[in-house]
């Protein structure tokens, strides 16, 4: 039977996290820290607490480990302390701030070294469920051609 591993979640918010992730390392195949949040203006940006250092300390860990980091971006609105679905339904229906999201969450993840990225939109409206999809398939596009070349 082959090494089973395991994929976890790094919070920003607690040192236990981390310390946790640099002592089991070994056994994972992925980390998806919480490193980017959707801005007011729809556009993907890197949370204040993943600093450099920080993001930087993940990656040799993972790097000695063979783990791959994802890198998780949220609709969460640490201004509002809630989910924002209306920022990620202006981000699928407003075709300008879609592509510059794209393409500002790709420059993301290959600025940080990444393999890919973990979406945790939440709190979408019921009628949005096909503008995601398309979204969705937008995105994996753009991941996809970048990847291969």
């Amino acid at each position: 039977m082959p090494k089973l591993k395991f994929n976890a979640w790094l919070t920003h918010w607690s040192d236990a996290s981390f310390d946790s992730f640099k002592a089991h390392a070994p056994l994972m195949a992925r980390v998806y820290p919480v490193w980017y949040t959707v801005g007011e203006g729809g556009m993907p940006q890197r949370r204040p607490e993943a600093t450099l250092l920080r993001r930087q300390a993940v990656l040799d860990v993972a790097k000695d480990a063979s783990c791959e980091v994802w890198p998780l971006i949220s609709n969460f609105s640490e201004k509002k302390q809630e989910w924002d679905g209306g920022i990620m339904r202006m981000v699928m229906g407003e075709r300008n701030v879609r592509k510059g999201h794209i393409l500002r969450l790709l420059a993301l993840v290959k600025e940080d070294g990444a393999q890919g990225v973990d979406l945790d939109y939440e709190a979408l409206f019921d009628e949005d469920g096909a503008p995601f999809s398309d979204f969705v398939d937008e995105l994996y596009a753009a991941f996809h051609a970048a990847s291969a070349s």
